[in-house]
């Protein structure tokens, strides 16, 4: 049998009232409905199991008698004679290891400990004992307990944050697993790169799961915008798009971004040309650092051969994406602000910059870098959108079309 014991004695009527929920300290509490417990009693009696609890020096055994309520009958449950307000039929659709991680909760709430044992010995008036018998999938919840609570021992944290911790992912299991206070409550996608466990802001349902997982993406994404850490920084942001992690959006806490943040995801697009680079990190960066070198009136000098590249680019752009540039104003500027800044964009006043170092990179990188400033001064459009996305495709099409010489 496994027994749970807890210092103090129990006022029963928080077994036999439902949504009853007092507990020493609520904020840190894993149990907050008051339902647990009840739900426990059901699906472990429904399941041959024998549940007793000891208070107070008196104990108190319960069981299930069958009762015909109107044309049915039903498996009410019973503490000794009285009869309580509910059936076996209670948490219809829960499993055994939801009725261990009821009880477990209650006892961590408490400050227990929890032990499996062949009888009670001498047991403590002042102290309360839950104990659960004769169910073989009830014993080994126990003995996996790991499963659905974290543990020290097993539970590596690689970032304790203050609203997430990062952990190493076991590696004999494929899911990823979201705790909360220490209880799993979710898994995620089976390529997640770690398991978390948050320590506040998610709602849960009545079987203790997370409501709306939109939650857990949005507390993790604030965790690592405003970590410190270059190492795992660089894991989320650059996490390929078949990962979990892929799917966080940086830009509802672009306020929060630390300076190692920043940095990061500027050395990741300096070093992968944006590819791979989470896209709302590139725009958080875009947020944050917009550069305070002064933008020229004038173009800088232009050597023979960046002349050719430019002029080359220009007919290009103009003629095959027939590009409406002669309604702009095309500054080449000689640094932009760093080696990562190729363009920028007056969007107000309908001028486009393009850095001198774009040359270097070749006639292609010029006609790029003046397709992406013109698209944000003609379209209006910032980086990294979705409507940016869709010009591009537009123009690819459109091409499509001139080479083929008829529509699509």
């Amino acid at each position: 049998m496994i027994v749970f014991e807890n210092e103090g004695t129990l006022d029963m009527r928080a077994v036999k009232i439902m949504g009853v929920n007092s507990k020493d300290d609520k904020e840190s509490a894993i149990g907050y409905f008051g339902t647990g417990l009840k739900y426990a009693i059901a699906i472990l009696l429904r399941n041959g199991a024998t549940f007793s609890i000891l208070t107070g020096g008196v104990m108190y055994r319960f069981v299930a008698k069958t009762t015909k309520i109107r044309n049915d009958e039903f498996e009410v449950v019973y503490m000794n004679d009285e009869e309580l307000g509910f059936t076996t039929d209670l948490g219809k659709n829960w499993e055994i290891w939801m009725a261990f991680r009821e009880i477990y909760s209650n006892m961590l709430d408490e400050g227990g400990e929890a032990r499996a044992m062949t009888f009670l010995p001498d047991p403590d008036p002042t102290k309360t004992y839950v104990i659960v018998d004769r169910c073989e999938a009830f014993d080994k919840c126990y003995n996996e307990k790991h499963v659905y609570f974290m543990e020290p021992n097993r539970h590596q944290v690689l970032h304790a944050g203050r609203e997430v911790d990062i952990m190493k992912k076991s590696a004999q299991r494929a899911s990823g697993h979201m705790f909360f206070k220490g209880v799993r409550v979710a898994e995620t996608r089976p390529d997640a790169m770690f398991d978390y466990c948050y320590h506040t802001g998610l709602t849960l349902t009545e079987d203790r799961t997370v409501r709306d997982g939109w939650d857990t993406q949005y507390l993790l994404s604030k965790e690592v915008v405003r970590s410190t850490d270059k190492g795992l920084i660089k894991k989320f942001v650059m996490a390929g798009e078949n990962l979990y992690e892929s799917v966080l959006n940086y830009r509802f806490h672009s306020q929060l971004a630390s300076e190692e943040f920043l940095d990061v995801v500027a050395e990741c697009r300096r070093k992968y040309k944006d590819v791979g680079v989470n896209h709302s990190a590139i725009a958080v960066l875009g947020e944050r650092r917009v550069s305070n070198t002064p933008l020229p009136k004038h173009s800088c000098p232009l050597n023979k051969v960046e002349e050719q590249q430019l002029s080359r680019a220009i007919r290009f752009c103009k003629e095959t994406l027939e590009l409406e540039l002669d309604n702009y104003k095309l500054i080449i500027a000689g640094d932009l602000g760093g080696k990562g800044q190729l363009g920028r964009a007056d969007i107000e006043n309908g001028i486009m910059y393009i850095s001198k170092q774009c040359f270097k990179e070749g006639t292609k990188r010029v006609a790029v870098c003046i397709l992406e400033e013109y698209t944000h001064v003609h379209e209006e459009v910032r980086d990294e959108t979705l409507e940016q996305k869709w010009i591009y495709l537009n123009h690819i099409l459109s091409l499509g079309e001139r080479i083929e010489g008829e529509p699509l």
